[in-house]
């Protein structure tokens, strides 16, 4: 899914806790507003969550949430 998303801010991703391992991060505030659009032109991309098991396990990086 495609969203416009209006009223945040983008940050460099270099807090002591990290989310994601992507240089930057984009923080929702309390007027953001998330609209989805059908935008075709843009690739589909996919993503690789952590399973829980392997988090309960330990198996993963302390310093992601």
């Amino acid at each position: 899914m495609t969203c416009i998303i209006n009223n945040g801010s983008a940050y460099d991703n270099d807090f002591s806790w990290k989310p994601c391992d992507h240089l930057e991060i984009f923080v929702f505030v309390g007027a953001t507003n998330v609209k989805p659009r059908e935008i075709n032109e843009i690739p589909p991309t996919q993503y690789y969550f952590k399973d829980f098991g392997e988090i309960l396990e330990g198996n993963c990086k302390p310093e992601r949430l």
